[in-house]
């Protein structure tokens, strides 16, 4: 709607993930190095822990556009779900429609695939977002991934800061010993916030300069406290309310206007 008015090539602050867009803080760069290094190199469990809204997803993108192509991945985004049922998913997402029923069926069905797929020096790699939903019994039996004859098994956890509060349970202890590595995607400082948002609007034709005032960005990177979504949400209410003003430049009093949709009525 508003592309047009300011000069964008598209949207800068779309809420959908978008790899392309990604702005790679130290913690990001750290996480995505990491994975892609143990993925290719070593094996294991890996963890990804962040607050909500710190570009965790965008960087599952990121990572499943950085793997070869002899590395097959599965991304698990329903997490409350049984053992049963998490097995079932995988084998249907690998094509292996003909499942079985009991537990024991799944996962037999599973170790003959993960037998193959090593004889032909390939790689699985199970990536799990909202892993801190996953139920205490089901980070249980996850363990049993570690005990297959194959290394072609990766399984990386993605998740919010309790993850963490579940893999210190004392029932999961052997669980996080075999998280191989930890990385947390750190909420962005006030300067990176300010080079984040630039970041997007230069990638659409813009930037900052050109779009906002120099008190309204400050303002954004107070409220937001450093979360990207929140910084996209407000951004793009922002752009909205300029619109409708046919103001093409972005002052405190659109920002304050954005930041009040925002919270909605008291």
């Amino acid at each position: 709607m508003y592309n047009q008015f300011f000069g964008f090539s598209e949207k800068p602050f779309e809420l959908t993930p978008d790899p392309r867009f990604i702005f790679l803080t130290p913690s990001l760069r750290k996480a995505l190095a990491s994975a892609i290094y143990w993925i290719r190199e070593r094996g294991g469990f890996i963890s990804i822990v962040g607050e909500a809204g710190t570009g965790k997803t965008t960087l599952i993108h990121s990572l499943l556009n950085s793997l070869d192509e002899k590395v097959k991945t599965i991304l698990i985004f329903h997490t409350t779900v049984s053992f049963n049922d998490l097995l079932r998913v995988i084998l249907r997402e690998l094509d292996l429609w003909d499942v079985e029923k009991s537990e024991k069926g799944l996962w037999n069905q599973f170790i003959q695939y993960s037998t193959q797929i090593a004889a032909k020096n390939e790689t699985l790699v199970i990536i799990i977002d909202e892993a801190h939903k996953l139920t205490e019994e089901v980070m249980e039996k996850l363990k049993m991934f570690s005990n297959l004859e194959s290394k072609a098994i990766k399984i990386v956890f993605v998740g919010q800061p309790e993850l963490e509060d579940k893999l210190n349970l004392k029932s999961l202890t052997q669980l996080k010993q075999m998280i191989r590595v930890r990385c947390q995607i750190k909420a962005l400082s006030e300067g990176e916030s300010k080079e984040y948002i630039d970041h997007r609007l230069r990638y659409v034709g813009s930037s900052s300069l050109e779009i906002f005032t120099p008190e309204s960005i400050p303002m954004i990177c107070q409220y937001a406290k450093g979360i990207p979504r929140i910084i996209n949400t407000l951004c793009d209410i922002a752009f909205l309310t300029g619109y409708r003003l046919f103001k093409k430049k972005i002052d405190a009093s659109i920002v304050r206007e954005a930041i009040k949709d925002m919270e909605g009525p008291h």
